[in-house]
Formats: structure tokens, sequence, C-alpha cells
């Protein structure tokens, strides 16, 4: 009998982790229900509470917690294997052993100081690695708590205060608040002064946001910008056979359908020019050629367009990054991943510095570089790319902007770095094919609108096979395109010089909360080591 409960109760703990990791996965699934990851967390808590009270093992806390932690992201990110099965199984073997670092450290403070001593930790801990994995070489955002909210913008309108930390931060003081009240709804006295104090923390953030939401005023300038949507399969055609100048015609054909007199600026998406182009012939190489003849009919119009361009390989530039050589040229190469910035008098370009860890670049590359052979093959693109550390702002008379690259579009304090610099609209160029008609691209998508609201800015966001759109800086989807077709929409951009809160300091709380978790830390050691002294 005692068998049979014991076993009973593993069941019941492992369900309840389930669960939690099912109930976390929606906000990424399905649109308008972030809401729910605001109690997502109860199951797991009750789970860990089922585990404490019998003083189960640390490693069957750490199982249950596990569990969760794995359910939620292969449900969440599950299409990463149409891309690259390799990709998916780290991700969802590592994500969930990483995040379980905040609950095991949480127990072992709650052994030392006491459950809301651990609870507050908890909240710090998780904070702390959700920094790391935005500044460390792991990076990984995928699944930030903040993220929930990606399609629930009307209610995280005060991201330009606090970035998405601030809404892991939401999510992890409601869940606690939620738990507590659940416990101890036997005690009038904890329970009323909790309660409105749950109610106040679950509203007001709402009430504030929907204000702000509906008090915010747009600029009156507009530049007229049109977005090609070209829809070239990048298995199949992009990199695979389909001829460059048959796919610059595509797009260029496009464009003429809406292009105007008007028209400041034309986007095309990332690696419209898949094949690799010196920067130091790039004048003179055939693609940019044929972008200067369609300039010259259109001389108001500039051109944002994705490339793959590389340079003479600079030991003090470039330090460890992978270099290479070129048949029939002398010295070394480095291949970036490019976004230029087309007149016709000049040429700009920026090379993508946040890459795509496993396959445009491995983790402690800069220290290992021969990890690179690890790379996983892109479907055709692929290989250990260089970076920038400049945050390029591409500038004319009438707008300075900045063109962030596929990925990048995720990291919220780096992308501020350009609005930092100057830039008053953000274009994102990006191709989301390799993952098919998935939840994949529809989440990317809806992390551009945080990047808005965290920064003010209109963004301009082209994708090669979709979904290209405006976004405007309340986080809105304004004009749109369908997934999987070939198309060309024209938007209204409207330039910002304002600097939101966020835009000046960043991911604030998550170097807060590094802080804290390493005087928590150290707090415990000191006190046990001074303890064993007396």
């Amino acid at each position: 009998m005692i068998f049979l409960n014991n076993r009973n109760r593993q069941v019941y703990s492992v369900c309840l982790s389930v669960c939690f990791g099912v109930l976390l996965s929606l906000p990424w699934l399905l649109p308008h229900v972030g809401i729910l990851s605001l109690f997502a967390f109860l199951p797991l808590f009750f789970s860990i509470r089922n585990l404490v009270e019998k003083g189960e093992t640390w490693l069957s806390y750490f199982a249950i917690i596990y569990i969760g932690l794995f359910t939620w992201t292969i449900c969440s990110v599950w299409w990463i294997a149409n891309s690259t099965f390799g990709g998916l199984m780290i991700a969802i073997f590592f994500f969930p052993l990483y995040m379980s670092i905040p609950f095991l450290l949480s127990r072992f403070v709650m052994k030392q100081l006491g459950l809301l001593s651990a609870y507050f930790s908890f909240i710090v801990f998780w904070l702390s690695c959700e920094y790391l994995t935005l500044h460390l070489d792991i990076a990984w955002p995928w699944l930030l708590l903040g993220n929930a909210f990606a399609r629930d913008v009307l209610f995280v309108q005060w991201y330009e205060h606090t970035g998405i930390l601030g809404g892991s931060l939401w999510i992890l003081l409601s869940n606690g608040l939620a738990f507590l009240l659940l416990k101890k709804n036997n005690e009038q006295r904890i329970f009323s002064p909790l309660l409105i104090l749950f109610a106040l923390l679950i509203v007001v953030p709402i009430v504030f946001s929907v204000y702000r939401y509906n008090s915010y005023l747009f600029s009156k300038k507009q530049l007229e910008t049109v977005i090609v949507q070209p829809n070239i399969n990048s298995y199949t055609e992009k990199f695979a056979g389909k001829n460059v100048d048959i796919q610059i015609g595509k797009m260029l054909h496009l464009a003429d359908s809406l292009i105007s007199s008007q028209t400041h600026l034309l986007v095309l998406p990332e690696t419209a020019l898949p094949n690799p182009i010196i920067e130091d012939e790039i004048d003179s190489s055939f693609e940019i050629k044929q972008l200067r003849n369609f300039i010259s009919k259109h001389p108001r119009c500039a051109i944002i367009c994705g490339a793959i361009t590389e340079r003479k390989y600079d030991a003090k530039r470039d330090g460890m990054q992978n270099y290479f050589s070129i048949k029939h040229r002398s010295g070394m190469f480095v291949q970036y991943n490019s976004a230029l910035y087309i007149t016709n008098k000049s040429m700009q370009i920026y090379r993508k510095s946040k890459l795509l860890p496993g396959v445009e670049t491995m983790p402690f590359a800069d220290y290992i570089p021969q990890i690179n052979k690890l790379l996983f093959n892109f479907g055709g693109q692929g290989g250990s790319f260089g970076t920038q550390t400049e945050r390029t702002v591409f500038r004319d008379s009438l707008i300075a902007l900045s063109s962030l690259i596929c990925y990048e579009s995720a990291f919220g304090d780096f992308v501020s770095q350009f609005a930092n610099n100057g830039a008053e609209a953000i274009a994102i160029i990006t191709n989301d094919g390799w993952w098919g008609n998935t939840p994949g691209y529809q989440q990317h998508l809806s992390f551009a609108c945080l990047r808005a609201i965290e920064l003010r800015r209109d963004i301009a966001r082209c994708a090669n096979t979709g979904i290209s759109s405006l976004i405007n800086l309340r986080g809105d989807l304004i004009t749109k395109t369908n997934y999987g077709v070939a198309d060309v929409i024209k938007i209204q951009l409207r330039p910002n010089k304002e600097l939101t809160f966020y835009t000046l300091y960043g991911d604030y709380l998550g170097w807060i909360s590094l802080l804290l978790s390493t005087i928590i830390l150290l707090w415990i050691f000191c006190r046990k080591y001074f303890a064993s002294l007396f």
C-alpha cells in the first residue's frame, strides 16, 4: 500500500509537470493566450511542493522540473526539426537543463534561508539565466518568458520601460502570488492582503498598457516604402541552382508593380544576393550593377538588400573569426551575412553580428576555432560567418535607419544599440522558409512586434517566404503578406527619434538580478563559513 501511494504520488507529480509545460507553450503556439502564462507555473509549483513535503531526493526534484521544462521546449519549438534535427535535439536537451538551474539554486536557498527567501531568489536566478542567454555565446532567446506576450501587445506597452525581462518578471511574480493564495486560502488574515496584491499585479500593468496604447501619438512624417517577398525556395532554388539573375529579375519585377516616384525605400530579403561578393570589388559585381540600373530608373529610391559578402581577413579587426582562402586570390578572407544600403551614389554595408548558434557560428568559437567544424548544414546556407562590432545606421537626407538580419530581431538590448546610434526606423530582412509552414515563422514575426514597442520604432519586415509586414511603434501588424506566396506591399514608414527608457538602459533588470543572485549566494556561503569558525 505504501508502494502504491508513493507511485501514485510520483505519477501525480509528473502529470502536473507535463501540464505546466503544455500550458506555458500555448502562447508560443496560439495567438492572444499570453495571459495563460501568468498562471502556467502553478502545476509545477504544486508538484514541487508535493515532492518537498514528502522529502524526495534532489534527483527526483530535478527530474520533475526537467520533465516540465522539456515539455515546454519541445511543444514550443518542435518545428526546428524541419531545418536541422540535430539543432532540435540540442535545444530540447540543453535548454531545460540550463533553466533547471534557478530551481536547483532556489531549493538550496530554501534549506538555508527559508521559503520566502527561496521564492525571491528563484525570481532573480531565473532572470539572471535569461539575461545570460541574451548576452553570452549560448544566446538563444526564443523561450524567454516575456516573449509569451508577443501576440498580445495591447497588454505590454510598458515594455518600452522594461523590455521583455519585465514581462518575465510579471509572469514569475503573478505565478508566485497565485500559488501563495491557493496555498494559504484557509488563512483569512493572509489571504485578503495577498488577494488585493495579486489583483493589483494583474490589473495595473494591463490598464496602464491599454492607456498607453490608445494615447500614443504618431509622427506625421511618412516615407513610402516597398517591401518585396519573392518566395524563392531556400532548399531547391535560392542556394541550389536557380540562376541569380532570374532571382533578382523576379524581385525587381515585383517591385516595379508598386514602386512610384514617391517611393524612398525598396526592401529585399536576407541573402537576396546569395552568391558571395568580395566587398572591395562590390561596385563592379554583376548583381550590384543590376540593382543600380533599377535605381537609375527610380533615382529617389534606395535599396536595402541582403547579401553574402567577403572581405580580406585583418587579424587586429577580426581576431579569431573563421577565415579561408579563395582560389586565384592572395590573402585570407572572412565571409559575412550582410545587409547593403544602395543608392545611386553610395553603398553602405552592415554585417550581421548576432549569429545563429550551431548554424552560422558555434558557441565559444572565438576561443576554440576548431569547434566550427561541428556546424549544422542549414539547407544550403551555413558556415562560420564573421561579425562586426559597430551597430551601423544607414543615413541619407530623409531618414536614418538600421537593418537587422533574421535572428538579430530576437534580441531587445542588442537592437536598442541601433536606436542609440540614431536609427529612426528599423528594417528586418529575413528568410523564414527553412521551417516550412509551422509556428516558427509566426513566432519570429511576433518577436519583431516587441522590438517595435521597446524602441518605439516602425519596422519594415521583409521575409523571403513570408510574412512581410509593416509593424508600427505600438507593435501592431498594419499591412502584411500571406506566407508562402510571392507578393509585394507598399507601406508608409514613420521615423521617430524618441529614445525610450529601455533604449537608454537596456536589460537593466537582468544585470540587477545577476548582481542580487551573486549577493545571495555569497551571503549563504560566507554565513556557512563563519558559522563553521564559531
